[in-house]
């Protein structure tokens, strides 16, 4: 609603509805233990090539019982909306659930071959404050994952998640290279 108290709204955190924390390797240096790992490695093999670099990290947390959803977005447009150039080299992302991710805890979903239309303009939402897109759902797909799983995408894929409507928090660790 718009009557949010500013203490409530912290960026794209929601008080008691959905967190991030960025570039956690900073202040808990054991993730990087995760982050340069031989699976890591693989994924970033197969899907970049022999050369990666690790570019950020972010821990999010839904909060049970109607922790918010993330509206359709290219991680790219962030890039951009913060002064990247829309012509950067595109990243991969790694969503790496720490529950399992169900439909009705808010997993992603992704536009397959999205990433080829290159970076598309975002709206900043109201109330949310999220950077979005609009997208026609019916080209999604939800990726319902258990916990420990990597879904890796293209920082140009559209994708979205859903509200939490569990009684639990869902969490995800996102690494980017």
């Amino acid at each position: 609603s718009s009557d949010v108290c500013s203490s409530d709204l912290l960026g794209i955190s929601h008080r008691g509805k959905r967190y991030f924390a960025n570039e956690c390797q900073r202040e808990q240096p054991a993730l990087r233990q995760m982050l340069f790992s031989p699976v890591m490695a693989d994924v970033c093999r197969a899907t970049l090539g022999d050369t990666a670099y690790f570019f950020f990290d972010q821990y999010v947390v839904k909060g049970p019982e109607g922790g918010l959803p993330f509206s359709w977005h290219q991680d790219s447009g962030y890039v951009v909306a913060y002064g990247g150039p829309p012509d950067h080299a595109p990243y991969l992302t790694c969503w790496c659930p720490l529950d399992d991710a169900t439909l009705e805890n808010g997993t992603v979903r992704v536009v397959p071959g999205s990433h080829r239309a290159g970076v598309i303009p975002h709206v900043k939402r109201e109330g949310s404050n999220d950077l979005a897109v609009d997208v026609n759902e019916a080209d999604s797909i939800a990726l319902e994952v258990p916990a420990g799983s990597i879904v890796a995408f293209a920082s140009m894929t559209l994708h979205a998640t859903g509200a939490n409507r569990t009684d639990r928090p869902r969490r995800v660790y996102l690494a980017q290279y």
